[in-house]
């Protein structure tokens, strides 16, 4: 239990409650204490399981807020360039919605991921890159999602009642954000770490 890949992930207080808790057990051992043995083993097993769910929760959350960022710092360098509206050859005020707009998809995607970060244990022994791959992936198949989306609405093929309505922007965003929940039907490259699923009581 000393050698599981997920102690060398575990923070300093982590390791030194995990190496205490393994102690208690060696001192067991050492009075023959077998049937507290069999009851403390399960307690660690249980501690150990929690922390490898918390591992990889937080990178997968640490990643999709700094992807996010990213997104959105790109989102308002693009909107008020004005050598890349000069240079390309698209109209001014659409390509700058549509970059906006997009990002809202991410933002969804967050807010999915959030949502369903509690329910899903993957295994932090699959590696930081995984991790990281995982959440890319589900935030530009948002992005792509949200664009395929405004795309559609310009074009009158979805949604053309809500052109009549004034507030057509908020529209646009809400169904942005909407469209980043998408990620769910990702393909997970991480499926075969799933732990286990969590159900909320």
């Amino acid at each position: 239990m000393q050698r599981k890949p997920t102690v060398r992930y575990l923070s300093k207080n982590m390791k030194h409650d995990y190496s205490c808790m393994l102690g208690e057990v060696v001192v067991l051992a050492i009075k023959n204490d077998n049937e507290k043995i069999k009851e403390f083993i399960p307690e660690i097993e249980s501690y150990i399981y929690k922390r490898n769910c918390e591992i990889s929760r937080k990178w997968q959350l640490y990643f999709c807020f700094w992807i996010l960022l990213s997104f959105a710092l790109i989102g308002i360098f693009i909107y008020n360039s004005n050598w890349l509206t000069t240079n390309i050859d698209t109209s001014d005020s659409g390509y700058k919605k549509d970059v906006l707009f997009s990002a809202f998809g991410a933002l969804g995607a967050t807010l999915s991921i959030l949502l369903k970060s509690g329910t899903v244990c993957y295994d932090c022994e699959a590696g930081k890159m995984l991790n990281f791959l995982e959440v890319v992936s589900k935030l530009f198949a948002s992005v792509i999602c949200s664009f395929i989306i405004i795309t559609l609405y310009e074009i009158d093929l979805i949604f053309t009642t809500l052109k009549s309505i004034e507030n057509q922007a908020a529209c646009i965003i809400i169904m942005c954000i909407i469209a980043g929940f998408s990620e769910r039907l990702v393909p997970s490259i991480m499926s075969k770490f799933v732990i286990k699923n969590i159900k909320e009581d």
